[in-house]
């Protein structure tokens, strides 16, 4: 059996894995530099109002996989997934171009505003990215081709939070336009993705799509044990990563070299 590393090499993964990579790798450059501006600029001498700028940052960017998940991937059966792929990081470079004007201005309700979008950005794009990859990928080689999404985007998790500490907020958010513009040129290279299963009713009502997918998901029993560990592992990442920028500066009082350490520990630690 071949690689999974050769995929790598194939117009059918490569522009995928790319965009995906240079997403993730902008999460969490944009997440780590406003707690970064938080902890350390803003409210240096309040660390209390730090952590609860992690809180917040961290419930604002959650919210949308709650609301809109499930429309996302309804669209994702509806439409061209490429196409929908490519207008989703169009919005990217956009989010992120809001995001930059925030660090230049240290205004925070334009930086969570980013944040907020950010999250509906990933919402939507999570279902697409899975759902492109059984039509590109035969079965053999799809579980290697996961594999390989999974373990770019804990690199770029890594990357994003390393580089969010070693830079000022504001050179964080003009990198993270770049790469946006660079992730909206990597998926001009996805060759199209439709299913070819005849779409459902489009359904916009959030609580009654996000309960019916729900219902499906528990009448699979395997299904839904996946689902709530994988929740559980995401809630509890997400918890202990906001939190630990405001606890090394708040409360050991360290500079941001240790909290870059902690953060690279911690995604070493998640990706072994």
């Amino acid at each position: 059996m071949a690689s999974p590393f050769a995929l790598l090499t194939k117009v059918r993964f490569a522009p995928l894995f790319a965009t995906n990579l240079l997403g993730t790798f902008n999460d969490n450059l944009f997440k780590t530099g406003l707690l970064m501006l938080a902890s350390y600029e803003l409210f240096r001498a309040t660390p209390e109002r730090a952590a609860q700028m992690g809180v917040l940052a961290t419930g604002l960017y959650v919210l949308p996989f709650f609301l809109v998940s499930a429309v996302a991937g309804q669209l994702a059966d509806r439409f061209e997934r490429g196409a929908l792929v490519r207008l989703v990081k169009a919005a990217e470079a956009a989010i992120m171009a809001v995001g930059l004007l925030g660090f230049g201005l240290h205004a925070i309700p334009l930086l969570l505003l980013a944040l907020f979008l950010m999250g509906v950005h990933s919402a939507v794009y999570g279902p697409l990215k899975y759902a492109i990859l059984p039509l590109h990928l035969p079965e053999q080689e799809l579980l290697g081709g996961v594999g390989l999404m999974e373990a770019g985007g804990y690199l770029a998790i890594l990357g994003g939070q390393l580089l969010a500490g070693l830079v000022q907020p504001w050179q964080a958010g003009a990198i993270a336009v770049c790469v946006a513009l660079l992730g909206l040129a990597a998926s001009l290279a996805i060759p199209p993705a439709r299913s070819a299963a005849e779409p459902e009713a489009l359904d916009l009502n959030v609580l009654r799509a996000s309960g019916r997918l729900i219902g499906l998901a528990r009448a699979e029993r395997p299904v839904w044990l996946s689902m709530l560990g994988v929740a559980w592992f995401y809630v509890v990442g997400t918890v202990l990563l906001a939190e630990l920028i405001p606890l090394v500066q708040g409360v050991l009082h360290a500079e941001r070299a240790v909290a870059v350490l902690f953060l690279t520990l911690f995604s070493v630690g998640a990706a072994a």
